[in-house]
């Protein structure tokens, strides 16, 4: 993440950064707006200098096509006041490869029984999240005082375990205290886990997921979502969490403590509108326009065809970019 941390005047005379140093950066929105997030660096400037406009407490519906043509004609969207109709001559959903593929799924009709931009039968298929551990490491004879602790990876196994396989790779996560230990140490002591947290040093073991068609997104008569998911390369992972632990043993830690991430910690989603070149195998366009709709564009995680061994965060940034200057959004 990148904060706000000048220590002093910049050299246009600006004020002071407004970086407060926390302990609460990684993982929380940010009291004072010194956090380069997406609030702060996209949402608020738009709203300030571009005249859009954010309508919050809406809820898209559904999609509405013009029947057996290749256009979104409008929205239909339940707000505070009832249903209201939203249209436009461009669609972008963003609403993460869940729910995206979900308003997909949902918006089906006598045209498109099986969904919106379903013509593949892929929306909502080959939902990865990466295989993910969360790793302490602690010292007993030694304190961690960092506050900004999310500044080292490891990626000397990333393309090459040493037979000739990727791992994966291990990474440092923002400082843990007690409580949110707890949420997983249960029946350990507070008292206990603020002295573990005080010793400890936090990481993210994380390999690839790879795509099966059969994790995937689906939503029922009543609008529920159900995700399913089986995790595939968990040997792999299981490979990479025994190496990282004897990294961090040979580096002194007295122990090394494990929470297994499983669909309940589904961070880094992707993969459920797949995008390619063929329409008969992908949901989307390189572009991230459907295959089937001339005005709709899905630009989150979904569009992912693999997941990687990386937050997808600044892929699906740069891909917005591209979208946006290269595609026909833009026109």
């Amino acid at each position: 993440m990148g904060v706000d941390r000048s220590d002093g005047r910049h050299a246009d005379g600006g004020q002071r950064g407004t970086c407060i140093r926390c302990a609460t950066c990684d993982g929380f929105p940010c009291r004072v707006g010194a956090k380069s997030d997406a609030e702060t660096c996209a949402i608020d400037p738009a709203l300030t200098d571009s005249g859009l406009r954010l309508a919050t407490g809406m809820r898209v519906r559904r999609i509405v096509t013009d029947g057996p043509g290749r256009r979104v004609t409008h929205l239909a969207v339940e707000g505070p006041d009832g249903m209201v109709t939203v249209r436009g001559g461009r669609f972008v959903l963003a609403a993460g490869a869940v729910n995206s593929a979900a308003l997909l799924l949902s918006s089906a009709d006598s045209y498109t029984p099986a969904g919106v931009a379903n013509s593949s039968g892929l929306v909502g298929r080959r939902f990865m999240m990466h295989n993910n551990a969360h790793i302490a490491a602690v010292d007993i004879n030694r304190r961690n005082d960092v506050t900004f602790q999310k500044t080292l990876s490891v990626n000397d196994w990333y393309s090459d375990g040493g037979d000739g396989y990727p791992l994966g790779t291990m990474q440092l996560i923002g400082r843990v205290d007690g409580l949110m230990m707890k949420s997983w140490a249960t029946k350990v002591p507070l008292p206990v886990l603020d002295a573990l947290a005080r010793r400890s040093v936090e990481w993210l073991v994380m390999s690839e997921d790879l795509p099966h068609p059969d994790n995937r997104v689906t939503v029922d008569g009543r609008g529920r979502i159900t995700t399913a998911r089986e995790a595939v390369g968990q040997s792999t992972h299981r490979r990479l969490h025994r190496r990282a632990k004897r990294l961090l043993k040979g580096a002194g830690y007295d122990a090394v403590f494990t929470q297994w991430f499983d669909i309940s910690m589904n961070s880094h989603m992707c993969g459920t509108v797949v995008a390619g070149t063929d329409p008969a195998t992908s949901v989307l366009d390189p572009w991230c326009r459907t295959h089937d709709l001339d005005n709709l564009w899905v630009v989150d995680g979904g569009f992912f065809p693999s997941s990687a061994a990386m937050n997808p965060a600044l892929t699906i940034a740069a891909q917005a970019l591209r979208v946006v200057a290269e595609s026909d959004l833009a026109r």
